[in-house]
């Protein structure tokens, strides 16, 4: 969206008008949709509406009213784009009764819902199109009907904190009215600062400074409750944890790296069993994700799956793990939920013999089913197949084996 000069209108204004006009004859048959096509009526010849996206006011068939998408034709200036909102505005606020939904008006990179209050409209544009002169800016939402959240996206972290500290200036200068949960993210999502406070706000760019300034670092995320830093090699670990104790921050600091990936979890259980496997195990490990007590060991390629399997299996309560998984991407596909001590031997083998067979192309084995995709086997490998996962599996099992035209599929008696 340029910031000034005229929007060229011939190509644009032909596409808009026969997708409009498809619209209108689709829904000229559907009972309940007469919001829909009054207001695609409306807007089907406005020069700056590129296309319509609408549906009834909850998204559910002949239940009436009119909610969804208006989406501005991408060469409008600032000025003109604003316009369209007014002109939207003006409409909801005319037929809010029989719309009893919102539409949002997107552009290429703002988009806001109107809510027909002229004042409420005009202010949130002119905040969405201050906020798009800041330094990064990638594109930025507005969505809620009452309570409005901001989701804005960003070139760099360092554009993220900057832009998450003025959205409370740009607002007031705007006259929006009230407070917004605000998201700040790179464009990448390696760095999100989720609804900050003020204190929050500030004691994550400490700590963000202090750390990026003595390691390498790929990111952070950020909300009220902790702060994580993303390193760029698990081997900073301390180095990063000495600069953070720096800051004095009263919220937790977690750090994830190559080697380690956090959900809601700090990273003991994932360093430890990374700590209890020997140098040759651990070169096949591409990293550990903990989360909630449990942990998630990725293997470097589908090949290395079965030589984890007992190490990993054997280790993970003495790391802490209430659960433990192994799993594989690219090539063969696998995801293996490690089964009690005594099954992992069996495990190991079974697996071999999957992952070294051409015609899998994915494993997946939990505590009560087995499933193998094999597109191209033939029955006599089908069979075979079917016949290891049964004497793997425990009584109740599901077992099945898919190709392209049939699965088979058996339970382990019991």
């Amino acid at each position: 969206m340029p910031r000034s000069g005229p929007a060229p209108r011939g190509r644009r204004a032909i596409t808009a008008a026969a997708a409009v006009g498809l619209l209108l004859s689709l829904l000229t048959a559907c009972t309940g949709d007469g919001a829909v096509r009054d207001f695609a009526a409306a807007f089907a010849d406005d020069p700056a509406v590129a296309s319509l996206e609408l549906t009834s006011h909850d998204n559910q068939p002949f239940t009436g009213g009119v909610s969804g998408d208006v989406v501005a034709d991408d060469e409008l200036t600032d000025e003109e784009f604003a316009a369209l909102v007014a002109r939207v505005s003006d409409y909801t606020a005319a037929h809010g009764t029989t719309m009893r939904g919102r539409v949002t008006v997107v552009g290429p990179d703002v988009s806001l819902p109107v809510s027909g209050v002229t004042t409420e409209d005009a202010t949130r544009v002119a905040f969405l199109l201050a906020l798009r002169e800041q330094p990064g800016f990638v594109a930025g939402s507005l969505t809620g009907d009452d309570a409005v959240s901001l989701s804005v996206r960003v070139l760099m972290a360092d554009d993220a904190f900057a832009v998450a500290g003025l959205v409370p200036a740009l607002a007031d200068d705007a006259g929006v009215a009230g407070s917004m949960d605000v998201t700040a993210r790179t464009d990448d999502d390696t760095t999100v600062l989720t609804d900050l406070s003020e204190a929050r706000l500030t004691e994550a760019a400490a700590v963000w400074s202090a750390v990026s300034h003595d390691v390498t670092v790929s990111g952070i995320r950020a909300d009220d409750t902790v702060t994580t830093v993303a390193l760029e090699h698990e081997s900073d670990l301390a180095a990063a944890e000495a600069a953070s104790a720096q800051v004095g921050s009263v919220t937790p600091i977690r750090f994830e790296s190559d080697r380690v990936r956090l959900g809601n979890a700090d990273g003991t259980i994932a360093r430890s069993l990374l700590g209890l496997l020997d140098d040759p195990t651990r070169e096949l490990v591409r990293f550990v994700w903990e989360s909630e007590g449990a942990v998630q060991v990725m293997a470097v390629d589908a090949s290395a799956v079965p030589a984890l399997v007992t190490p990993v299996g054997s280790s993970a309560s003495q790391a802490g793990a209430q659960s433990a998984h192994v799993r594989a991407e690219g090539g063969t596909s696998v995801t293996v939920d490690l089964p009690r001590p005594d099954e992992l031997a069996t495990l190991t083998i079974v697996l071999a013999q999957l992952v070294a067979a051409d015609a899998v192309t994915s494993i997946a084995i939990g505590p009560r089913s087995a499933r193998i995709t094999a597109p191209d086997a033939s029955d006599a490998e089908v069979d075979r197949f079917t016949e290891l996962l049964v004497e793997f599996g425990d009584p109740g099992t599901r077992v099945c084996v898919e190709r392209d035209d049939r699965a088979s599929c058996t339970t382990v008696a019991r």
